[in-house]
């Protein structure tokens, strides 16, 4: 809610990387941290998946 389109949000405690996800899907940049492992191979699944949706937004709109 404070930052606009192309800006970079941190989150030093990513967890699952919701913020991310949030992050990517409206146009942010995300840099997050996490240390347990689990976390961070559900973030990355999580973020890849957010990332190919919006790539798949990005598509569509081009081809309508």
């Amino acid at each position: 809610a404070s930052t606009e389109p192309g800006d970079t949000v941190f989150d030093p405690f990513a967890g699952s990387s919701t913020t991310g996800v949030a992050a990517i899907r409206t146009g942010r940049q995300f840099v997050g941290c996490e240390l347990e492992d689990d976390f961070v191979s559900l973030s990355k699944q999580r973020l890849l998946s957010a990332l190919r949706d919006v790539e798949s937004d990005i598509i569509r709109g081009a081809v309508e």
